[in-house]
């Protein structure tokens, strides 16, 4: 059976490798001069890196929605680029921690992946929120032009391995989708390795332009010792005010930008003129149009509410909502229930007539809905307490569309002045 097999030629949820990887807040973290402030996070640093990492994909992100990276990366001292496939499988989180695992790796086996050969590298990594079985490919390859697209697409051809080259992928084969591989980046890294209240860890931070990121992470052998080990780190954290509570894919953060460069949206909203479209935050669940806000939809709505008193961002009163009342309860916890106004035409036809109205002078007007419907599609997808960044062209005159925010993230990110 593929269960036993998959036990047979592999270690288990007790025996594989971890990396526990959380966010920091860089305005909390690092210098002015985008040093570590090593009082905030008394680290004894033994080691520094700078390291210059970019990443191919389609203009479209191809591979990373379809859950594959390829990434070069270039360290101190070497004259030869780590060229990187890796294979991401969500783990379940409504099972057991090694059922889920198990299923992962059946997951992998059915996409044409050898767990048994050496040459693939298995990792669970624990973020925030999500365990994810990463597999992965690595070649160190001389590159005399890095910059080159052309460059990379031979060797990824020459190097690929056979379950990437074996997907099918729509409307093309592999060598096609190739062709339209690009460089993005480079992105410029610092890795700060240390001993931090007796863990061994890393402390990374990516800078692009206009923007830089910080995660901590550490290793761990097996699943009890990632859980003491992340338990530890979150508690020193905790203990210094340092967690942010926030769980997105550094990786996904740094294609976005390199793909569509944005502006600091908080500088934007400061100077008011928006329409700024939420949806709801995490309801207890999705089968009940009267569900109640989940503890994490309460405190999703309540640092929303924060965040535009810390950023001093200037909103309309009051602030309209949808009526359903998991819209209704994140308006009241996000602003205070006496500035809400419920608003049928955030649940009717009459939706992009509201949305075209202009906001009072110097001002924002806000909208606590669900998710984005209508007759301007995303392209992104809207999750729970993301906004939509809209600019209202006036009556009769429709509006325009500008970008997704998932704000609560972007609070963690270091905005270069420009």
């Amino acid at each position: 059976m593929v269960y036993n097999y998959l036990r047979s030629v592999y270690m288990n949820y007790s025996e594989i490798p971890f990396e526990v990887k959380l966010l920091l807040d860089v305005n909390q973290v690092l210098t002015n001069e985008n040093q570590l402030q090593l009082d905030q996070l008394d680290i004894e640093i033994q080691e520094i890196e700078m390291i210059d990492i970019l990443f191919l994909d389609s203009p479209d992100l191809t591979l990373y929605q379809n859950d594959w990276i390829i990434r070069g990366r270039l360290k101190p001292n070497k004259d030869k680029w780590e060229l990187t496939f890796k294979y991401r499988i969500k783990l379940s989180q409504s099972e057991e921690p090694a059922i889920a695992l198990e299923q992962a790796l059946q997951a992998a086996a059915s996409s044409g992946f050898d767990l048994s050969d050496p040459n693939c590298e298995l990792e669970l990594e624990w973020s925030e929120e999500q365990k994810t079985l990463s597999l992965s490919y690595e070649v160190n390859i001389p590159i005399a032009s890095p910059d080159k697209s052309e460059a990379w697409r031979d060797l990824i051809m020459q190097h690929a391995p056979q379950p990437l080259r074996l997907k099918e992928w729509e409307r093309m084969d592999f060598p096609e989708l190739v062709n339209q591989l690009n460089v993005l980046g480079p992105i410029r890294a610092q890795k700060n390795k240390g001993n931090w209240h007796g863990l061994k860890t890393s402390v990374e931070s990516w800078y692009i332009t206009n923007g830089t990121i910080v995660e901590i992470s550490l290793k761990a052998k097996g699943g009890e010792d990632a859980r003491e080990k992340r338990e530890q780190m979150k508690q020193q954290l905790k203990d210094k005010k340092l967690m942010t509570g926030q769980s997105f894919s550094k990786t996904q953060w740094a294609l976005s930008r390199l793909i569509r460069p944005t502006q600091n949206p908080f500088s934007l909203l400061q100077t008011g003129g928006y329409n700024l479209y939420f949806r709801h935050a995490e309801p207890e669940n999705t089968s009940s149009e009267n569900a109640s806000l989940s503890e994490t939809g309460l405190e999703q709505a309540r640092k929303i509410g924060r965040l535009f008193v810390d950023r001093h961002i200037p909103i309309q009163i009051p602030v309209r909502s949808s009526p359903i009342n998991r819209a209704k309860e994140t308006a009241q916890n996000a602003f205070g229930e006496e500035q809400v106004q419920l608003d049928e035409r955030l649940i009717q036809p009459e939706l992009p007539q509201l949305l075209e109205s202009t906001p009072e002078v110097g001002k924002n007007q806000v909208f606590i809905a669900h998710r984005f419907t209508s007759d301007n599609p995303l392209t992104e997808k809207l999750d729970y307490m993301n906004m939509v960044l809209i600019k209202p062209l006036g009556a009769g005159s429709g509006y325009r569309l500008e970008q997704v925010y998932d704000l609560l993230a972007e609070s963690i990110v270091r905005y270069d002045h420009l």
